[in-house]
């Protein structure tokens, strides 16, 4: 079972219905929608054709600071 922080409980251990939740975030179609919709709010054009559900994690790795680090990102 993965962790989760509550304000009301603190950490604890997640639900089975949590847990659930949690790993369907981790399918190709969820971060295709999530990266949609960043691309979307961003004003960047996002073809899915151009990348394998494979590149998803890259598109959608973070810094230390929580921003977004690969260049399709990155405003010219």
């Amino acid at each position: 079972m993965s962790k989760i922080y509550t304000n009301i409980d603190g950490l604890r251990d997640m639900t089975a219905k949590e847990q659930a939740q949690y790993d369907l975030l981790k399918t190709p179609l969820s971060k295709l929608r999530i990266i949609e919709d960043i691309a979307i709010d961003r004003g960047v054009t996002f073809n899915k054709n151009n990348y394998a559900e494979n590149q998803y994690d890259s598109l959608l790795a973070r810094d230390s600071n929580g921003q977004l680090t690969h260049s399709i990102w990155s405003k010219p």
